[in-house]
């Protein structure tokens, strides 16, 4: 398959939209019900899309917000900064996250903010490639039509 070919089949795999499917949906601010992606549904669409060695992720910045202690539990938020590249292209994408942990370990709670913020960066900055990676789900009308119950026609004997 020539360059040109392989960009074109690269660029209708990141066309296509998310399914309902691969889709999750968590509690938001203000009671809102949000729709996302999974880490790992991320990386497997990217591997399918890219080749697991087509595209590669680093960390530019990991820098904690605030580590507060009260009665006996910590609070932890960090931003993370990644860049996201595909390998045959060079082209990349930088985008950033943030992550919190809550625990009365302190290490669990920077842990599990750290890794949250990575997840999130990373998420954020493959979105930009395309809808395939989780961009449709910005579209408010695409997430609205997903959320609609299928149509099943009513059958008259």
């Amino acid at each position: 398959m020539n360059q040109t070919m392989k960009t074109q089949s690269i660029q209708e795999k990141l066309n296509q939209k998310v399914s309902k499917e691969d889709t999750s949906t968590r509690q938001g601010p203000a009671g809102i019900r949000l729709t996302y992606l999974e880490s790992w549904k991320v990386i497997q669409s990217a591997n399918q899309i890219f080749g697991y060695n087509g595209w590669s992720c680093a960390i530019i910045d990991l820098s904690l917000d605030f580590c507060d202690e009260k009665n006996g539990k910590f609070h932890v938020s960090y931003s993370c900064v990644v860049r996201v590249t595909i390998k045959e292209s060079e082209t990349f994408h930088e985008d950033i996250g943030s992550g919190t942990g809550d625990s009365s370990n302190k290490a669990t709670a920077i842990e599990s903010a750290k890794k949250e913020a990575v997840s999130d960066a990373r998420k954020r900055a493959l979105r930009i490639f395309g809808d395939a990676l989780g961009n449709c789900l910005y579209d408010k009308n695409y997430v609205k039509e997903m959320k609609k119950p299928p149509f099943v026609p009513l059958i008259k004997n």
